[in-house]
């Protein structure tokens, strides 16, 4: 089969998968759309019914404490609800007028179907709108079951669900729901107001598709939309969460609470309603998928017929190419063949690569050069000490053979630290033979200055086989004697604390000498920002830059084994009386050979 082909076929399936994603994510897309609208609705509906309710109620609430803040109500209710009355009583009388007065004012008529007032002595005192049967004239209180649940809340208002009005003396009364509050007071009585459950069916929500039902007490209903049924089914969904949508039998509800009257409603719709656009969704899907289809396919037709020719083209100038020839420019050929736009700009992008890839061996080979055994050798190696044993040996002799001990033990002390900092077969050491080597260079040093000089070392066991660059502490200490203690040969001290925090070796060398002047402090801070730029960013040669054996190399060297681990701070102590070196890296153990 010709690479054409090949190429129209595969990515024609490539475009078959991108147009059948494509179709799928703008039917998921657009179907979320639709049932996030959908679902703002609901849970609008279910918060508008809920503030609709709560200013029902609020209104009926306001009806009872309009008549319990006039202090003649009270006293009428108190009057009526003494032990001794009696009906013939003109005290009784005057206390009905005024409730009757005051029961039937503009405020409470308006705002509610009816208030009544009664107490278990059989008192009972209605409002009478004109509209409203007739009351009845006795009642008996244990026929109302709901007194109990009213007195235990204390003065506070009770919700009572939908039931035939109990006030009404025939027997078509119409179904109401009310509020009823247990008056505080020795035998003050009840105040119930009573509104129609008829209302509640025409609260209007804003979707005509949206049905609801209003439950009272966490499960009474106490009114239902015009074509809401069967509300016993969503009982179980009462306690959901404010606004979650949830799905139950291809129908879509919510709930919304009201805290202040223990309110809840809930809002629905059939799903049928929910997504009515669900066919338009999935036909401009299909659309939008084909399209994409349709345009993958053109495009694979026209970039496959210009792109074959060219690569075959090219295949020539490929297959001559080589490692020695990339940088000599080989598609200059391709260029013979006129009147091919196209395939100069793949020649073009040819030799670009070709190039691009030249430097990048160019950078290969220069960064091979420059690894960390050439940059650590170079630092490591900047003397040639060797001479020097020959004459240690021939200052020995001479201490031997004028029985001078002295003089045998110095040579030898400082045999074995040019042995120790000049051997190449190790790069690293571990922290207990570094401390042994500071020790032989405290000896040698005792010489000089006797008891002047004093090295205190504190390394924790759990640290001296950590790894750490051969002389890098001795380095330290030897800039500390030479520009810390300069023109003092008495009370010298250095202390070299070593410890493990945080599975990190810790390194301190403190002195008191004299400290650093801050300019000078700041141009130590940076050339060794200068040599981490060159060593970690530009892997160059540092050995010109730094130029000699001190803090720089031993900074340096520290570098090129942590990298970016390495943690290396020089500061004068707080109370300026010296300068205190930290050196903090990751343990690395047992590997004094490589």
């Amino acid at each position: 089969m010709k690479f054409r082909r090949k190429m129209i076929m595969a990515y024609a399936l490539v475009a078959g998968i991108c147009a059948l994603i494509t179709g799928i994510a703008v039917f998921w897309v657009s179907y979320d759309a639709a049932v996030d609208v959908e679902g703002r609705n609901l849970k609008e509906t279910a918060d508008q019914i809920v503030e609709q309710m709560d200013t029902r109620l609020a209104s009926m609430d306001a009806s009872m404490d309009y008549m319990l803040s006039n202090m003649d109500i009270l006293s009428a209710m108190m009057t009526l609800g003494r032990e001794d009355g009696s009906d013939n009583d003109s005290l009784d009388v005057s206390a009905r007028a005024t409730l009757r007065k005051n029961i039937n004012t503009d405020f409470i008529l308006k705002n509610c179907y009816r208030l009544v007032w009664f107490n278990r002595d059989g008192e009972i005192i209605s409002s009478t709108n004109t509209n409203l049967p007739g009351t009845i004239s006795s009642f008996d209180p244990d026929d109302l079951s709901y007194l109990e649940m009213a007195e235990k809340e204390h003065g506070h208002s009770v919700l009572i669900g939908s039931r035939a009005d109990p006030w009404v003396a025939n027997d078509d009364a119409p179904r109401v729901f009310s509020m009823i509050k247990a008056i505080q007071g020795a035998n003050m009585g009840y105040l119930e107001v009573e509104n129609l459950s008829s209302d509640l069916s025409y609260l209007l929500p804003s979707n005509k598709r949206i049905q609801y039902a209003i439950y009272i007490n966490e499960a009474e209903c106490i009114g239902l939309g015009n074509e809401m049924r069967k509300t016993a089914a969503y009982l179980p969904y009462l306690n959901k969460t404010d606004g979650v949508i949830e799905k139950k039998d291809n129908t879509w509800f919510t709930v919304s609470h009201s805290q202040k009257y223990n309110i809840t409603v809930l809002t629905l719709e059939k799903n049928e309603g929910f997504v009515s656009n669900i066919r338009n969704i999935i036909a401009i899907s299909i659309l939008i998928g084909m399209l994409v289809f349709a345009s993958g396919m053109l495009l694979v037709l026209f970039w496959s017929n210009i792109l074959t020719k060219p690569l075959r083209q090219m295949r020539h100038i490929i297959d001559q190419t080589n490692l020695e020839t990339l940088n000599q420019n080989p598609v200059e050929e391709v260029r013979i063949w006129k009147g091919n736009d196209e395939l100069q700009q793949l020649s073009d992008s040819y030799q670009v690569m070709t190039r691009r890839l030249h430097d990048a061996i160019q950078k290969e080979k220069k960064a091979s050069l420059l690894q960390l055994q050439a940059l650590y050798d170079s630092l490591q190696a900047q003397v040639n000490p060797h001479f020097i044993y020959n004459v240690l040996n021939v200052l020995s002799a001479r201490g031997v053979m004028d029985n001078d001990d002295t003089i045998c033990e110095m040579c030898g002390a400082l045999a074995s630290i040019l042995r120790y900092s000049t051997g190449n077969q190790r790069r690293y050491t571990r922290i207990d033979e570094e401390i042994e080597y500071l020790q032989n260079y405290y000896f040698l040093l005792r010489s000089r200055f006797g008891e002047g000089l004093q090295f205190n070392f504190h390394i924790s066991s759990e640290i001296r086989r950590a790894e750490i660059p051969k002389g890098v502490l001795q380095q330290i200490v030897e800039n500390s004697i030479a520009h810390g203690f300069r023109d003092r040969t008495s009370d010298m001290e250095i202390d070299i604390i070593g410890k493990l925090e945080e599975n990190r070796c810790v390194i301190q060398i403190i002195d008191n000498g004299v400290g650093i002047e801050e300019d000078m402090l700041d141009n130590i801070k940076t050339r060794m920002y200068q040599v981490r730029e060159k060593i970690l960013e530009e892997h160059d040669n540092i050995q010109l830059g730094i130029g000699g054996l001190g803090l720089l190399n031993a900074y340096a060297r520290c570098l090129l084994l942590y990298e970016d681990e390495l943690t290396f701070v020089i500061s004068n102590r707080s109370d300026c009386t010296g300068v205190e070196t930290q050196i903090s890296f990751p343990i690395i153990k047992d590997g004094g050979d490589s």
